[in-house]
């Protein structure tokens, strides 16, 4: 299997696997959480990548679309997703991932519909589709 340990801006680290590079993202299942989790590379100060020695090694998938685009595949149900700001003085927030228009994440945050400008987003990590 194939990892990729990322060094963020936000000085941590994250591996993740079954990674998957987009054109201005990185995504993979983190190793820790266990959660499905996509940083954007703006975020991302160093990637490195390893096989690990059990089984066959699955190479890194490559797609070329945006994170605009692969968002949209969590659009055929609500997902709850933890989503951190690129900006420091932000909280990360907890909600309902329900939709996109055009560059704005739409998130359903204790009954508040709220447009969160995509770009704003440093990571968003699926907690659970139920």
């Amino acid at each position: 299997m194939s990892l990729l340990k990322l060094n963020t801006a936000f000085g941590e680290t994250r591996v993740l696997s079954h990674p998957i590079i987009g054109l201005d993202f990185v995504a993979g299942i983190h190793v820790d959480l266990g959660r499905f989790s996509i940083l954007r590379n703006q975020t991302i100060l160093e990637l490195t990548a390893t096989a690990t020695s059990s089984g066959q090694s699955k190479p890194i998938q490559k797609v070329a679309i945006e994170l605009v685009e692969f968002i949209d595949g969590f659009r055929e149900a609500p997902v709850r997703v933890l989503l951190t700001s690129s900006f420091s003085h932000a909280s990360p927030m907890k909600g309902w991932l329900i939709g996109r228009h055009l560059n704005l994440l739409e998130l359903s945050v204790n009954d508040e519909v709220r447009l969160i400008p995509i770009q704003s987003i440093a990571e968003l990590q699926v907690i659970s589709n139920s």
